[in-house]
């Protein structure tokens, strides 16, 4: 019996790569990481893809 932990986190183990819808695109692809992103006033948690984040990733500002 698996631990729910192990479970839950399986998609980053680095042994093969997981293949998953992305929340961004829709299709079933590579995942890079899960994000939480707000659409239309709510927040959606969930894989992206390596497509999507390489897009979508801005340049980092740290605001103090």
């Amino acid at each position: 019996m698996q631990k729910l932990s192990q479970k839950k986190y399986d998609y980053l183990s680095y042994d093969k790569p997981a293949i998953d819808r992305c929340i961004n695109c829709g299709n079933h692809e590579q995942v890079h990481t899960q994000i939480t992103m707000e659409y239309e006033g709510s927040l959606n948690t969930g894989p992206i893809c390596r497509k999507c984040y390489s897009t979508h990733k801005g340049p980092r500002i740290a605001q103090f």
